[in-house]
């Protein structure tokens, strides 16, 4: 049977997801309409972030719940020297591109169906043991945070349209997190393949675009949209997989 789903990556329980912060201010320079994350002192509530955003003169994209940051969009250096210049801001960071974990080579679209007469249990399945009635995602919920999911596709059961940063429907309009998707969750069946948790229940958290790309700024309001939720849903959720990522190397973080 020919696959439509791609291997995922590593999978993180919803309650293990961690955002750190820089404590010193950055100096940096908006040439343009830019985007940045603004970290605040603590004790600055959402509405103190969004008023201090618009005082400066720049735009609200992201006021999260569960870090005390927001994700700005600065249309110029004097809208950003004010925002430097605010009491409550600690720190502000580009807002950095991310992108699927994926090869160009194995690119695919979303599917609408199965890809052969039979199903296949994939390589990788096997390598982690392939399901049985007592480990097959029973009860689990999972956020498949990522270009979206095909919410049509007939071997991935109903995934919930659960949250998307581009608003409207999280549908996937590139294809790897719908391979994710399959790879993680699709069903025991007689077509395409069988994932690693065929019973789990998909949760479609679309924080990249049909490029296939992304930024911190919607990473972060996926994760927040997640740890709202997660025990609110039914099933909870009780693993985030994010198959993303950016070159880099150990330190490069802004300071």
């Amino acid at each position: 049977a020919r696959s439509r789903f791609r291997p995922a990556g590593v999978a993180f329980p919803a309650a293990a997801a961690i955002l750190f912060w820089n404590e010193s201010s950055t100096i940096v320079s908006a040439q343009g309409p830019t985007h940045y994350i603004v970290t605040f002192r603590a004790g600055t509530n959402p509405t103190g972030r969004a008023r201090a955003v618009g005082n400066a003169g720049a735009a609200l994209r992201f006021n999260y719940n569960h870090v005390n940051a927001a994700a700005v969009a600065v249309p110029n250096d004097r809208a950003l020297a004010a925002l430097q210049s605010d009491p409550s801001v600690l720190a502000i960071v580009a807002d950095r591109a991310v992108f699927a974990s994926q090869k160009q080579t194995e690119k695919g679209k979303p599917g609408g169906g199965g890809g052969g007469a039979s199903q296949v249990v994939p390589a990788g399945v096997a390598r982690v043991g392939a399901p049985t009635a007592t480990s097959n995602g029973n009860g689990v919920g999972v956020a498949i945070v990522d270009t979206g999911i095909d919410l049509a596709h007939a071997d991935l059961g109903s995934p919930v349209n659960a949250f998307s940063a581009f608003g409207g429907s999280c549908a996937d309009d590139e294809g790897h997190g719908t391979h994710v998707a399959g790879t993680v969750s699709a069903l025991d069946n007689t077509i395409d393949v069988i994932g690693v948790a065929p019973n789990a229940q998909l949760y479609c958290v679309k924080v990249l675009a049909s490029t296939g790309s992304g930024s911190d700024a919607p990473v972060m309001a996926g994760l927040d949209w997640v740890l709202t939720n997660h025990a609110t849903v039914q099933p909870p959720i009780k693993v985030v997989n994010m198959s993303l990522g950016r070159p880099g190397s150990v330190g490069d973080n802004p300071s």
